[in-house]
C-alpha cells in the first residue's frame, strides 16, 4: 500500500479496466505525480490555493483511480466557481451542470455530449441525507453478492457515529479485507466493491477537508483555525458534525458511482469508468450542495484563513 498523497494520480498507481482505462486516462498523464509527502497528511496546499485532496493510495486495487479521478472531478467544480455561482442553491447547480462535462472532455476524453447525460442522471437519481441507510440496503442485479454484501458494509460503516481517525481507520480496515478476497483475474469482472471502496476512501478524504473547514477547524489538526469564524459550538461537537455529513456525502457518492456503472456494463469496461466517475461526481457536489450550502459557502470563506495559518 502507498499512503503517499498526490496532487496528480501517481504514475505508481495501477491502470484499471486494462487497456480501455488507459485510453480514458492518457489526458491527464502530463500532470506530474507528488513523489513525497508526508504519509499523516491527506492534501498538500500551496500558498493561495488549495489543492486536490485524496487518501492513502493503495496499489494493490486495480481499480483505485476511480476514486482518485472522482476527487479531481469534485475538486475542479468547486475551486472554478465564482462569487455569483454561490449566491444560492439554484446558481451552484447550475455552475455543477455547466462545468462537469468540459472537465471530463479535457481530463478523460470523454465527449462533452456523454457527459452531459451523465451529469442529468445525476441530478435525477434525488439521492439525499438518507444517503447513507440507502447504501446500507443497497441491491443490483447486475453485481455478485459478495460485491453487494461489501457495499451495505460500507452503508453500515457510514451509518456509526465516529470520529475521522476512526472512519478513516475502519475504511481503511475494510479495503484490506475486500482486497484479501480472491477476485476474477479477468478484469473487470466483478469491480463494483473494490470500485466502492476506493471512491469512499478519496470521499472521506475529501469532504473531511470541505465540512471541517467549513466549521473553522483545520483538517489535519482536527483543532480551531485562528481567526477563522466557521460554525458555532465547541471543536468537539463541529467535529462530530462534520463526520457526519461528509458520511452522508461519501454514501450517496458510492451509490450514484457504482448504480452508473452497473448502468453502463452493456457499454464495455471504459463507459463504466466514467459513468462512475462523472456520476459519482456529480451526485456528491449536488447532495452537498441541496443538503448543507451553508456549508459550502463557508468552506469557500475559510480556505483563506487556513492556508495563510499553514
Amino acid at each position: 500500500m502507498n499512503g503517499n498523497i498526490c496532487v496528480a494520480p501517481c504514475a505508481s498507481s495501477p491502470l484499471f479496466f486494462a487497456v480501455a482505462a488507459a485510453v480514458l486516462l492518457c489526458a491527464a498523464c502530463d500532470n506530474p505525480p507528488l513523489d513525497h509527502a508526508d504519509e499523516t497528511l491527506h492534501a498538500l496546499a500551496m500558498p493561495g490555493e488549495m489543492q486536490v485532496v485524496y487518501g492513502p493510495v493503495n496499489d494493490e486495487n486495480p481499480f483505485e483511480e476511480t476514486g482518485v479521478r472522482h476527487n479531481e472531478l469534485v475538486h475542479a467544480v468547486l475551486m472554478s466557481a465564482q462569487s455569483w455561482d454561490t449566491l444560492d442553491i439554484e446558481a451552484m447547480l447550475a455552475h455543477i451542470r455547466g462545468s462537469i462535462p468540459p472537465w471530463a472532455e479535457a481530463a478523460l476524453g470523454v465527449p462533452f455530449d456523454r457527459s452531459e447525460i451523465h451529469v442529468a442522471t445525476a441530478f435525477a437519481l434525488r439521492i439525499d441525507s438518507t444517503a447513507r441507510h440507502q447504501l446500507a440496503s443497497f441491491n443490483a442485479e447486475g453485481y455478485s453478492h459478495r460485491e453487494i454484501r461489501y457495499i451495505r458494509r460500507i452503508g453500515e460503516l457510514l451509518r456509526k457515529v465516529c470520529t475521522f481517525p476512526e472512519l478513516e481507520r475502519d475504511l481503511l480496515a475494510l479495503e484490506e479485507e475486500i482486497l484479501s478476497e480472491e477476485w476474477p483475474s479477468d478484469l473487470p469482472a466483478e469491480p463494483a466493491a473494490r470500485t466502492a471502496i476506493s471512491i469512499a476512501k478519496h470521499s472521506a478524504a475529501y469532504w473531511k477537508h470541505v465540512f471541517c473547514l467549513a466549521a473553522g477547524i483545520d483538517p489535519v489538526t482536527l483543532t480551531r483555525i485562528a481567526g477563522a469564524e466557521g460554525s458555532i459550538g465547541k471543536p468537539a461537537e463541529l467535529l462530530v458534525r462534520a463526520t457526519t455529513r461528509s458520511q452522508i456525502v461519501m454514501a450517496a457518492d458510492v451509490i450514484s458511482g457504482v448504480t452508473a456503472a452497473e448502468h453502463a456494463t452493456p457499454l464495455g469496461p471504459m463507459r463504466q469508468l466514467e459513468a462512475a466517475i462523472i456520476s459519482g461526481g456529480a451526485v456528491s457536489i449536488i447532495v452537498a450542495t441541496i443538503v448543507y450550502f451553508d456549508e459550502i459557502i463557508n468552506f469557500f470563506s475559510s480556505i483563506g484563513d487556513w492556508l495563510s495559518n499553514r
